[in-house]
């Protein structure tokens, strides 16, 4: 066993799941402003704030909710919603889907499983940040 695995391997559950939960989050908003970089278009681009992925994380959660917003916008336009839920006392994660938030260009270039991998993504961070996981979203971002 390397040294790297037993080190994790002897931590508490919980410090594993929070490495995993920050880890998850950090590739998502690397990946955003990578794509950001490179794709952002004066006159196209939202401003980046707009596609930002959102975490807002509870202690002790009632549950994790995963809300996934449509074709066309980003996790911005779903900030209202997710403000609320944590209010509720809820760990709430909205995901960017691949090729949103950023220019056409770049959506051009995305499929249906870039989108889904994305939602994947999003649920990890939040299975490892609360016991339930619920998926919701809004038209395209429900159906994924």
């Amino acid at each position: 066993m390397t040294l790297k695995v037993r080190i994790i391997v002897e931590q508490p559950w919980w410090i594993v799941r929070r490495y995993l939960q920050r880890k998850f989050f950090k590739i998502a908003k690397q990946e955003f402003d990578s794509e950001y970089e490179t794709y952002w278009r004066e006159g196209e681009s939202k401003p980046k704030n707009i596609g930002t992925p959102i975490l807002y994380r509870k202690l002790f959660p009632k549950a994790g909710i995963l809300l996934v917003h449509g074709y066309l916008a980003a996790p911005e336009e779903v900030r209202p919603l997710a403000d609320y839920l944590y209010k509720q006392g809820y760990t709430v994660y909205v995901p960017r889907l691949r090729g949103h938030g950023t220019s056409p260009d770049d959506l051009a270039l995305r499929t249906w499983e870039d989108w889904l991998h994305s939602v994947e993504r999003g649920y990890m961070i939040l299975a490892n940040s609360a016991r339930d996981v619920v998926l919701g979203g809004v038209s395209m971002g429900a159906g994924l």
